[in-house]
């Protein structure tokens, strides 16, 4: 883009392409003029400002760069006296790196939401920090012309909530989507609202965001409960700042909020399912796996009771279960597990295992192989019993079984076994002696 006198001169230090065009695309849109330099690692940005600091009137940087993180650049530079303002884009749930970098000196911030309504205040609040740090091109008429409109045309079209409220709780400004996002029909009605005495759940009182507000002139990423007009509860991420006089005194907050009352009932679906999800898992006699063709596992529970093993030492890979396979029992079970890797298919093993202690035990293995429908394997799921006392049990019965069959052999008497149906079941070699074939 063609550096003019009157465009702001941006440096943008950014890894992902996406994010790049995005940024590009947010500004062609605003209509704001302006020269965007773009740098994609860190040493690269602090090479160009070592020698063109003076030629960039605002630095955005995201937060997520190799080698050095957003948040570490922004603190060398201020270290280093460059005299440009800094902004800070971070990703949302990284609101405390944004909090440490306005504390460490950063100009302003902005939190990359999903529904990328950063983008919308994006010309606006790069244009207000280069202005406000003085270092924008002569802030002409035009500027300001443009920048006014600019921001009306945010204020009254984008989904983000936009507020300006006094101390005393009253609401000064609001745009047409916080009106709509708290149930009124227009300003004027929401006006008469007083924020001292309604609109926040009590779990999250005005006080204390007046208390927070006054200590640290800024919030980010707070997440409140307020009240729509019909009493129902609404759930936002709230960012707010203190606008005060010269004498220090607040004249008003002015904030923007995004609700996420959905976001959060997706959320509270999800944990309900995924706790009947290991209730149910918690619940089963045996231990439940999700596993990959190597045999390490994506989920596993009831691990330490049946090998001595906890999930964390299957997780950290600090363990496989095919180690803990019995040498004798491996080569069968690779062989017969083989075909679950190719085609989806159920199979139940018999093994042995040795366990963290060195104990011996018996297994029974119910495992079935899942594909996507690009016939990749999406994992092996199953369920292990212990099946010790059984094996014993039927080993007791075997040897019980040999030493009637050798008692019976042995035998120079004649005996029989006979079922409840008087149906001959077994009969040793003496009697057989007695009735040659053919006798009847």
């Amino acid at each position: 883009m063609n550096e003019t006198p009157s465009s702001l001169r941006i440096l943008l230090v950014a890894a992902n392409q996406t994010d790049r065009l995005l940024f590009r695309q947010a500004f062609e849109k605003s209509g704001l003029l302006c020269a965007i330099t773009e740098c994609t690692q860190a040493e690269e940005s602090l090479e160009r400002l070592g020698v063109e600091a003076s030629s960039f009137d605002v630095v955005v940087i995201d937060h997520d760069l190799a080698g050095m993180s957003g948040l570490n650049l922004c603190k060398r530079l201020l270290a280093e006296k460059m005299a440009v303002p800094l902004v800070l884009m971070v990703e949302r749930g990284s609101e405390r790196v944004a909090v440490e970098a306005l504390q460490a000196g950063v100009h302003d911030y902005l939190i990359k939401d999903p529904r990328r309504g950063y983008l919308d205040l994006l010309a606006v609040t790069l244009q207000r920090a280069a202005r406000t740090h003085g270092l924008a091109h002569g802030p002409t008429e035009e500027i300001l012309r443009r920048e006014e409109e600019l921001w009306k045309e945010i204020f009254d079209n984008t989904a983000t909530g936009i507020y300006h409220t006094t101390p005393k709780g009253r609401i000064i400004m609001a745009n047409p989507a916080l009106v709509t996002m708290l149930g009124y029909s227009s300003f004027e009605e929401l006006s008469q609202r007083n924020l001292e005495q309604e609109g926040y759940e009590p779990p999250y009182p005005r006080s204390e965001f007046k208390e927070r507000m006054e200590r640290e002139n800024k919030i980010v990423g707070l997440e409140s409960r307020w009240k729509r007009r019909d009493g129902t509860t609404l759930i936002v991420i709230e960012n707010a700042r203190t606008v005060r006089d010269r004498g220090g005194k607040i004249l008003y907050y002015e904030g923007t909020v995004e609700d996420i009352t959905q976001r959060k009932k997706t959320e509270e679906v999800l944990r309900e399912s995924e706790l009947r999800y290991r209730t149910l898992c918690a619940n089963i006699p045996g231990m439940v796996y999700r596993a990959r063709a190597d045999w390490s596992v994506d989920y596993v529970s009831n691990s330490e009771s049946l090998c001595g093993y906890a999930s964390q030492d299957f997780y950290q890979q600090q363990v496989n279960w095919l180690d803990m396979v019995h040498p004798e029992d491996k080569g069968r079970i690779l062989a017969e597990g083989s075909r679950l890797v190719e085609r989806s298919e159920s199979l139940v093993q018999e093994y042995r295992i040795i366990t963290k202690s060195g104990a011996v035990k018996w297994v029974e293995d119910h495992k079935t192989s899942s594909f996507d429908e690009e016939s990749s394997l999406v994992g092996i799921d199953g369920v292990v019993f212990e099946v010790t006392e059984r094996k014993k049990a039927e080993r007791a019965l075997w040897e019980s079984e040999e030493r009637l069959r050798q008692f019976m052999d042995s035998a120079t008497e004649g005996f029989t076994l006979w079922d409840s149906e008087f149906n001959l079941i077994k009969a040793n070699q003496t009697v057989l002696n007695m009735f040659p074939p053919g006798t009847k």
